[in-house]
């Protein structure tokens, strides 16, 4: 746990600017003034050390089941110790009551996991078009993909998902599946492909999709890769 640290690296977006990278991708910058308009605040407030009247991002735990006992998570280290809380889905009232008060005092930007896989919230689609039909402009969540499915993909791309975080913690397949301990590392590489294909098939901008490396003894050698 001490020796993990977590790093955002682009997985589609190519033309990023490495140097300035909170500069807007040519992917974000499709997105209009009003997504254009919050990350600037994003990185703005920060900086100037400003608490504004409303926060602007809200981390949403939509599920706390996961299918996997990646071996640096805490959550498989309290379910070892017998310490985790109950395995539950969030409510659809609760989801909904959090998102309307925050779009109520100009929330911007939700992202639906803390330590679950949002994938197995039967609703999740349904959420993310809550989301962006109350006006919040960046909806998104990272996921192992184990169980991104076409019809999934499809659902949440027309529901406007904004980003999707893939967690790819190794290209070694062995390596790989002993980090994400019970996955299949290429189902996992077929999933995530396929989403992007088919996104491009349907002529849409967004998810901006990325990839997530927890950097940790057994892998750091291959975060050049």
């Amino acid at each position: 746990m001490t020796d993990a640290v977590k790093i955002n690296v682009d997985f589609v977006e190519l033309g990023k600017n490495q140097q300035n990278p909170d500069e807007l991708s040519p992917r974000e910058q499709l997105l209009g003034p009003a997504y254009a308009e919050y990350r600037r605040i994003w990185v703005e407030y920060p900086n100037r050390h400003f608490v504004g009247e409303f926060p602007i991002h809200l981390d949403l735990e939509i599920t706390s089941a996961c299918d996997l006992k990646c071996i640096m998570c805490p959550r498989t280290i309290q379910i070892e110790e017998g310490t985790f809380r109950t395995v539950k889905h969030m409510d659809w009232a609760f989801f909904t009551k959090c998102v309307d008060e925050g779009a109520r005092y100009g929330l911007k930007s939700v992202k639906f996991n803390y330590l679950g896989e949002p994938l197995l919230h039967p609703r999740v689609a349904e959420m993310v078009r809550y989301c962006r039909d109350k006006g919040i402009v960046d909806v998104m969540f990272n996921t192992n993909a184990t169980t991104l499915t076409e019809k999934k993909s499809r659902a949440l791309i027309e529901a406007g998902l904004t980003k999707i975080i893939f967690s790819v913690d190794s290209l070694d397949k062995e390596r790989f599946e002993r980090i994400r301990a019970e996955s299949d590392f290429d189902t996992i590489m077929r999933n995530i492909k396929r989403f992007c294909e088919i996104r491009e098939e349907m002529g849409s901008v967004t998810p901006i999709t990325r990839a997530n490396m927890t950097v940790m003894k057994e892998n750091r050698h291959e975060l050049p890769a």
